[in-house]
């Protein structure tokens, strides 16, 4: 995420600093690093051929600053290794109806507190606990008032697939997500809500990017 903010803060220094001290919901998303051929290795992940990121946000001036700033740096630095930008597209929009398949191009992250020894202690969900259904739909809904100023009515409702969990580590602590393929319904502005600023939490770190099957 530090990369991507890097590139924000090369194309707006001032939005940059706003997102990035902000303690309210953060409204972008992007994917993981997408590749044909890669390969594992003790060091990491070698690619191994050309790969695709994927950046996206309903807010357009989080977009252009993305956009400035990639096209003004000309590569993407990702710790000690650097991807050489060949091209942006801004792929077409989908058409967005009351059901809708979509699939994960980062894993999606939901969680709750539960008091541990009187101390409040956040525990990853999963799609086999009912609270990752409530909690996925109270995000979505607290993004889409933070966009629009106003409530949306109606549920959201979520038949999940297929769902692998992941892994992974954020500054050292743990944190648990899945990658899943899944049928949503609802308001059809909500789901272009989840589409543009992501599912779940900790969007902004890399995780909840989505794509329409």
């Amino acid at each position: 995420s530090s990369a991507i903010y890097g590139l924000i803060k090369v194309g707006d220094e001032i939005l940059s600093a706003q997102l990035h001290y902000s303690r309210d919901i953060k409204l972008h998303t992007f994917s993981e690093i997408m590749a044909s051929k890669r390969k594992i290795c003790d060091e990491g992940i070698v690619i191994m051929d050309k790969a695709s990121l994927v950046f996206s946000s309903p807010i357009h001036d989080v977009v252009r600053a993305f956009v400035e700033g990639i096209l003004s740096m000309g590569f993407l630095s990702i710790e000690d290794s650097k991807m050489i930008v060949e091209s942006v597209e801004v792929p077409k929009t989908p058409e967005f109806a009351p059901k809708m398949t979509m699939h994960t191009l980062s894993p999606i992250i939901v969680s709750t507190a539960v008091d541990e020894k009187n101390r409040m202690k956040k525990w990853y969900l999963m799609p086999d606990d009912p609270r990752w259904y409530v909690n996925l739909e109270k995000n979505l809904k607290q993004k889409y008032r933070k966009v629009y100023g106003k409530d949306v009515h109606g549920h959201v409702r979520i038949n999940v697939i297929h769902c692998k969990a992941k892994l992974y580590k954020i500054k050292g602590t743990p944190v648990r997500g899945a990658h899943m393929r899944f049928e949503i319904s609802a308001d059809p502005e909500l789901i272009r809500l989840g589409y543009e600023a992501g599912f779940g939490e900790k969007c902004a770190q890399g995780f909840g990017c989505v794509d329409v099957v």
